[in-house]
């Protein structure tokens, strides 16, 4: 029995249409951890040595998906200097530090684009960062690499953030 992408084909074949041969170039940037040189370098660098031990092994991605929370975790400390403000923050606090009501962003982004901010980074944080520091979690390579693939997007969006400018200045 054909499936039914199988069956789409085979009429597609049998109307003439190139639907039958249908482009996949687009898959290389749906999976991107098949071209590591596009990961943050830090991300990479602190990642590979967990993988190394073999991309099958789900205790190889808990590390890794672990460490890549750290990456992040830092990053955000590093950008926000919220070590400044409060050097014990972990987490959802580091994040309300830097995108909070008050927080070291506060007149460089408009109030909403800060507040979807917060929410996507503290989200990421209850999900991801606290369920991986607090538990052995053993992940399925697909979800450890999608995992490590939201981060990499999260560490290139903090790219975008113009973080050298005074509150005055915005």
């Amino acid at each position: 029995m054909l499936s039914l992408r199988e069956q789409e084909i085979s009429r597609n074949k049998a109307a003439g249409s190139a639907l039958s041969d249908p482009d996949l170039s687009a898959v290389l940037h749906l999976i991107p951890l098949t071209e590591v040189k596009h990961l943050d370098p830090e991300l990479w660098e602190r990642c590979r040595f967990s993988l190394s031990s073999g991309g099958d092994d789900p205790k190889a991605w808990d590390k890794a998906v672990r460490t890549s929370t750290v990456v992040l975790e830092e990053r955000l400390r590093k950008l926000g200097k919220t070590e400044d403000i409060n050097p014990d923050a972990t987490g959802e606090g580091i994040v309300n530090i830097v995108f909070g009501k008050n927080s070291v962003l506060s007149g460089r982004l408009d109030d909403r684009q800060r507040e979807a901010y917060r929410n996507l980074y503290a989200g990421m944080m209850a999900v991801f960062r606290n369920r991986y520091a607090h538990r052995i979690v053993d992940p399925s390579p697909e979800m450890g690499g999608a995992i490590i693939a939201f981060i990499d997007l999260l560490l290139k969006t903090l790219g975008d953030i113009d973080w050298d400018s005074s509150s005055d200045e915005a």
